[in-house]
């Protein structure tokens, strides 16, 4: 017998987890949107630079090729599944950042009211990286060469 979340809880005599309102999920996938927008950036302008050769001792850039261009197709993938689920709830991403030395901030909207997202540049690059590695190592770690 599988048990669920709540019932895991109440064993151990605590409150159910509650459900997220859709501004926390509109939170949550305005993260993930700018997440994938810059390791989309990063991923393309890499491949553009493995393509055209400008990357000199690297012995076999076909490999290199191959490893960005499945992380691409893997992210659009998800893109196109998140960017879905915020057409759904009526959730709107701006691209543009506002930057400052010491924030990047992006604006979304939920239904016509607007929000912001952000965070330090260290923060949204370490998060940017994560994204980065599960595309271009993990997924790739699953895959046997024999």
């Amino acid at each position: 017998m599988e048990l669920s979340n709540n019932q895991v809880r109440a064993l151990f005599g605590l409150a159910p987890t509650a459900r997220e309102t859709i501004s926390e999920k509109a939170e949550k996938a305005a993260q993930a949107y700018i997440r994938l927008h810059y390791a989309r950036i990063i991923l393309t302008r890499e491949l553009v630079r493995f393509q055209g050769k400008q990357v000199a001792g690297i012995k076999y850039p076909s490999i290199y090729i191959n490893i960005i261009q499945r992380a691409l197709a893997r992210l659009s993938i998800d893109m196109r599944k998140l960017k879905d689920f915020m057409q759904k709830h009526a959730i709107h991403v701006s691209e543009k950042a506002s930057l400052s030395p010491h924030y990047i901030e992006h604006l979304y909207w939920v239904k016509g009211v607007k929000y912001s997202v952000g965070g330090a540049p260290f923060v949204l690059s370490r998060n940017v990286e994560k994204t980065l590695r599960y595309y271009m190592v993990e997924l790739n770690d699953h895959q046997s060469y024999i």
